[in-house]
């Protein structure tokens, strides 16, 4: 507590010892960077090198330089006398004035921690609530000094497995969150998710009344009579925002809602200003959620602070649409990933006569539907009249979050870059491929009509990449690399942490190829796999399945991969894996046709 300007400083302390025992650690730990600024000013920092127990280099806060990256200023020490085997200790303790009564701390790095502390030090008359993930210890709560010590440890944290696949890297490390909870003196609380709900409302309908006049003149630019329902008419509401007005962090927000319609450019938070009272002024019922990505960290429902609330989402109850204003080739029912299955703070309007207040409570933002996730492939397949090359007819639908971005892409690209574009994609790995054809279809997301319909490509590709003569009268058909390269999983050391996809999806592929006259195949029975498990329910959960028959002079090829679950546990891993790498080993499945 600061006696002269009556408020909280803050304190931050930071010690760490570190063991260099290889080139990496040296050139990661040869700088040490200290922020300071208008608001954080540095108390002492101090810094050691030790080599056999001796100290072989010291440095003080007058050894450390100011520099400036990226627009911040920091207090810069290149360190001496690092090679394999020393430690390196140093502390830096710094002053902030300005700052939040909620954090978080983590505990895991790129490098195995033997030891971890974690102190909160605050004025006996305020409570704090701390609460720790992933494995760090329980946080204690001791008096000391008329001071309240929350401390809290952890031994022996394995080093973070940045490279590891299908894993919320940052969510899943140890770390600690702490909020303010009460004031023992002014018998002040923390406010809770209701009240921290209601708070955003105010914020983002501010000025609602003063701005009636520049909402009625930006919808009157949106034909809203003539939208068959709701959706279409918060389609055409969000459309019209993100056609004409470009996110930008760095512009200086114009005073009113029609002067940033002019300039074309506001921030993030005055964009989501203007659909949130849009919404409102066109008498659509939607709410806001506020959350964060799943990447971030796991929203917790039990520890309520602003910590979770970074992002922003719109959702039509309705018809159980959300709507992500961040995302500017998204529609009405289409998010970023980051968010599904996460929960997030509800905030619903209530209007009581002429009081006007909101509602919140949390909620889970569901995952998507499987069933409008699906990757639907068709490939009919010739040999040419020289049996040297392969002729494939190429048909490719992608509905929902299955087309991955694809569209987006290919609608923001120029004509030419549209073509290579997706050239490449259909060619895949037979990169000399001759196309004609080519045909894409429903990739406009500013046309009502297009956004819901499946992004679908067609083509006619004549490719020898996928054939190869063994002998006379003996051909090697590459069958498996048809549906393109797939991902592999051969991973030996064990799995810590939940797999997580970014969304549930499934392939559906069918593959038609006509057997050459006079020709035999052999080889089919290795296209037939059976890769299926539920989950604790006991519903399928994800799986990889193929089967091979001959029929008619034709091969008849079907193969379906599908995950409905958008996370699973560690104990199902090897099964997870197992799916994935049955996809990879149907990649390398060739089949002989004989004469």
């Amino acid at each position: 507590f600061n006696e002269t300007t009556k408020q909280l400083d803050l304190y931050y302390l930071y010690h760490t010892i570190k063991y260099i025992n290889d080139n990496k650690s040296i050139e990661d730990n040869n700088k040490i960077y200290v922020q300071s600024n208008e608001s954080q000013s540095i108390v002492n920092v101090k810094a050691r090198v030790i080599s056999k127990g001796k100290v072989i280099y010291e440095a003080t806060q007058k050894d450390f330089k100011e520099v400036e990256e990226e627009g911040r200023k920091y207090n810069m020490l290149a360190v001496e006398g690092l090679e394999k085997g020393v430690v390196i200790e140093y502390i830096s303790i710094t002053k902030l004035t300005e700052f939040e009564l909620y954090d978080d701390d983590y505990f895991q790095l790129n490098a195995p921690i033997k030891k971890a502390e974690f102190y909160l030090i605050v004025p006996g008359h305020t409570d704090f609530r701390c609460k720790s993930y992933n494995g760090f210890g329980n946080i204690a709560d001791s008096t000391v000094d008329g001071r309240h010590v929350y401390y809290g440890t952890s031994l022996n944290i394995p080093a973070i497995d940045n490279e590891e696949k299908y894993s919320l890297v940052n969510a899943n490390k140890q770390r600690i969150e702490y909020v303010y909870y009460y004031n023992k003196e002014t018998k002040k609380m923390n406010a809770k998710w209701p009240e921290l709900g209601r708070t955003f409302f105010d914020r983002v309908n501010y000025n609602y009344d003063k701005n009636q006049k520049d909402l009625d003149k930006i919808l009157a630019k949106i034909d809203l009579k003539t939208a068959a329902n709701d959706v279409e008419k918060v389609f055409r509401i969000e459309n019209f925002l993100k056609t004409n007005i470009s996110l930008d962090q760095e512009s200086e927000d114009a005073p009113t809602f029609m002067e940033s319609l002019k300039k074309k450019a506001a921030s993030q938070y005055r964009f989501n200003q203007i659909m949130a009272q849009a919404f409102r002024k066109a008498g659509i019922p939607v709410e806001i959620i506020l959350t964060c990505t799943k990447d971030y960290k796991r929203f917790d429902p039990d520890f309520d602070s602003w910590s979770y609330l970074r992002n922003v989402l719109f959702y039509m109850p309705s018809v159980k649409q959300y709507i992500d204003p961040s995302q500017s080739f998204k529609r009405v029912g289409t998010i970023n990933t980051d968010y599904l299955g996460q929960d997030g703070l509800f905030i619903k309007i209530v209007e009581i006569g002429d009081a006007v207040s909101a509602t919140a409570s949390v909620k889970t933002i569901a995952a998507n539907d499987v069933t409008k996730s699906r990757d639907e492939e068709t490939y009919t397949a010739s040999f040419n009249n020289d049996l040297g090359s392969l002729n494939i007819h190429y048909d490719r639908k992608m509905n929902g979050y299955s087309e991955q971005g694809l569209k987006s892409v290919y609608f923001v690209v120029d004509d030419e870059k549209k073509k290579e574009f997706i050239e490449g994609f259909v060619k895949g790995l037979a990169k000399d491929a001759k196309l004609e054809n080519l045909k894409v279809e429903n990739y406009d997301p500013t046309k009502f009509d297009e956004v819901y319909k499946p992004f679908g490509i067609n083509a006619d590709l004549a490719a020898d990449y996928y054939v190869e003569p063994v002998g006379e009268g003996k051909i090697l058909l590459k069958v498996g690399e048809l549906i393109g390269q797939q991902s592999e999983m051969y991973q030996d050391k064990p799995r810590f942490t939940p797999i997580d996809i970014d969304f549930t999806h499934s392939y559906n592929r069918q593959i038609m190829i006509t057997i050459p006259t006079g020709y035999k195949v052999k080889g089919l029975d290795k296209l037939n796999m059976n890769f299926a498990y539920n989950n604790a329910k006991g519903q399928p959960s994800f799986g990889f399945i193929s089967s091979c028959k001959e029929e008619s002079g034709k091969i008849m090829i079907t193969c379906t991969e599908y995950y409905n679950d958008i996370t699973y546990p560690v104990a199902q891993f090897n099964e997870f894996k197992k799916v994935i790498n049955a996809a990879a080993d149907f990649n390398k499945i060739s089949i002989l046709f004989e004469k």
